[in-house]
């Protein structure tokens, strides 16, 4: 019997998460018993270690800001029709009840240690819970601007390859777990800066990652066509191979 519920536990999580490759990595790694140790710079005590992580990772930002503001400081000769816009986003638009529940249809539901319910009882009351949703996103939506209390995040610091040296914090990466509400309306801002982009025609056309149909190898694909082109016009083409 114990063994027949496993099972029926396990083909479930599978059959939900079909289109999750971490989390069945996850739990294919946890039926074969195979586990991995987290390993961290040496410190003192645990809680020296805890603020050491904020501290780099804060200074790195600091880092990466001021460094834009020295590339923006010299910008480059640009023409008014550079700056040419015909559109303008101005406000979001307020979501209804059953743009709340087919945006979380649209997602996976996730809950971290920071939510009151765990993301098993949330797949079966999010429907219940649609307008509670829909209000916080529109009063997010209304000023622009995300209330505090859902800018928590719940931080953990990860390896960015396992055979690296884990004593230097530049080789950990600071991977956060929002809670699910906030993850929510910032997929509700995603959806509508994505439509007007879309709708303006103001997409990167050469951008692959993160666009809808797009992917390395749409991009490998037309860098090959490109290059076949060349070739077929008689175009002298220069490849450059990268270790």
């Amino acid at each position: 019997m114990l063994y027949k519920a496993k099972e029926q536990h396990y083909s479930a999580v599978i059959h939900e998460n079909a289109h999750d490759s971490k989390l069945l990595f996850r739990t294919v790694d946890k039926l074969l018993q195979r586990s991995i140790d987290k390993r961290y710079p040496s410190g003192n005590s645990d809680l020296e270690l805890a603020n050491a992580f904020p501290d780099f990772f804060s200074a790195k930002i600091v880092r990466i800001r001021d460094e834009l503001l020295v590339r923006k400081e010299k910008p480059k000769e640009r023409t008014m029709e550079d700056f040419e816009c015909t559109s303008c986003f101005s406000e979001f638009s307020m979501v209804t009840d059953e743009d709340v529940i087919g945006l979380i249809r649209g997602s996976t539901i996730k809950a971290c240690a920071l939510d009151p319910l765990p993301a098993s009882i949330m797949r079966k009351c999010y429907s219940s819970l649609a307008p509670i949703f829909r209000r916080v996103i529109n009063l997010s939506l209304s000023p622009g601007s995300l209330p505090k209390e859902l800018k928590v995040v719940l931080l953990s610091p990860l390896l960015k390859k396992l055979n690296a040296d884990f004593e230097q914090f530049s080789n950990f990466r600071p991977v956060s777990n929002l809670k699910f509400l906030s993850k929510l309306i910032q997929k509700t801002v995603f959806v509508q800066l994505n439509s007007y982009l879309g709708e303006n025609d103001l997409r990167e056309p050469l951008q692959s990652a993160y666009k809808i149909f797009h992917s390395t190898e749409t991009a490998l694909l037309t860098v090959t066509n490109d290059i076949l082109l060349s070739l077929d016009k008689g175009e002298n083409v220069f490849l450059v191979l990268l270790d």
